[in-house]
This record gives structure tokens, C-alpha cells and sequence, in this order.
């Protein structure tokens, strides 16, 4: 948990990067982004879930699923989720 800002700039993107927020991504799309990103993490919670349990999870309005892109190519993911609080929650990031 960060307890103040860096105070270095960030670094800029190379220039075949680019990072989009994916509105309402298909499950298909969060699938295969999850196992292409996740699987040298070994992340699997998300690959036993049933597609209505994901989709609920990607399509709640309290959530946003941005994907970095390198050469075209999906290379991390991170889902960002807000509440009632004023705390913003970073549950997945690779």
C-alpha cells in the first residue's frame, strides 16, 4: 500500500504500447487475456469459474478491466474495482 505518491516521473510507454479500458469485455476476450498474462503467475481461481460467475464479476459497473498492449499483444491486465468506499481495489494485475 502506497503511503504517499512517488515522486519520480513516471516512465512513458514504448511506443508499440498502449493501454485501453476494456468496456464490457466478451468472456472469451477476458479468457484468453487472463491465460495469456496470468499463466507464468499461475493464476487460476478465474479459469474454474462458470462464465455467468465471470461475467457477473467483469461486467459490475463498480469495475474496470484495462489491458497493456505491446506490438498488438496483450501483455498485462488489471482490474480495477470502486465501491462506497473511497478506496479504489486492485485485485488483479499482471
Amino acid at each position: 500500500m502506497f503511503v504517499s505518491p512517488p515522486t519520480a516521473a513516471p516512465r512513458p510507454l514504448p511506443a508499440d504500447a498502449a493501454v485501453g479500458q476494456a468496456v464490457r469485455p466478451t468472456i472469451s476476450f477476458t479468457a484468453t487475456s487472463y491465460n495469456t498474462v496470468g499463466e507464468a503467475y499461475e493464476w487460476t481461481d478465474r479459469r474454474r469459474m462458470s462464465d455467468d460467475k465471470l461475467a457477473c464479476i467483469i461486467h459490475d459497473p463498480n469495475v474496470e478491466v484495462h489491458v497493456l498492449y505491446v506490438a498488438r499483444c496483450p501483455l498485462a491486465t488489471s482490474n480495477l474495482t470502486s465501491g462506497s468506499s473511497s478506496r479504489l481495489k486492485l485485485p488483479i494485475f499482471g
